[in-house]
């Protein structure tokens, strides 16, 4: 269970960290995801991400049904969540850049899709806190 925790927690850090970002330091974020995150050219980080992510996935599938509770699913659905997004990212990097530019200039839904980072990281963050 010690990788359910583990993945929780980073997980739940990694959004809390990004939502609070947004909130705190809006104009260095939006900087930081079009000039970093996603640049003109396919990003770097791309292909090596979905890598670590499809690896983490089956891990965490294969450790699913080790240890069968609904932690271990939670965490393991959103891990293959992320890995069917971004299955749908890299072929399609060029059109999903221009829907996140538009995105971050939208106020409503982006502090919206950020607020839901916010809760969504605290939420692993908990969950975290109460795998043994």
């Amino acid at each position: 269970m010690a990788y359910f925790k583990g993945l929780s927690f980073v997980l739940g850090i990694i959004w809390l960290g990004c939502g609070v970002m947004a909130f705190l330091m809006p104009q260095l974020w939006k900087k930081l995801l079009i000039g970093t995150l996603w640049p003109e050219k396919k990003a770097v980080w791309l292909i090596p991400v979905s890598l670590l992510m499809v690896g983490l996935t089956l891990t965490a599938w294969i450790m699913c049904f080790s240890y069968l509770n609904g932690y271990s699913v939670m965490i393991t659905g959103f891990l293959t969540l992320g890995v069917i997004k971004l299955g749908i990212i890299v072929p399609n990097y060029h059109i999903i850049r221009r829907a996140v530019v538009a995105f971050i200039g939208e106020k409503v839904p982006y502090n919206f899709i950020m607020g839901c980072s916010v809760a969504m990281g605290a939420g692993f963050i908990y969950v975290g806190t109460l795998i043994k």
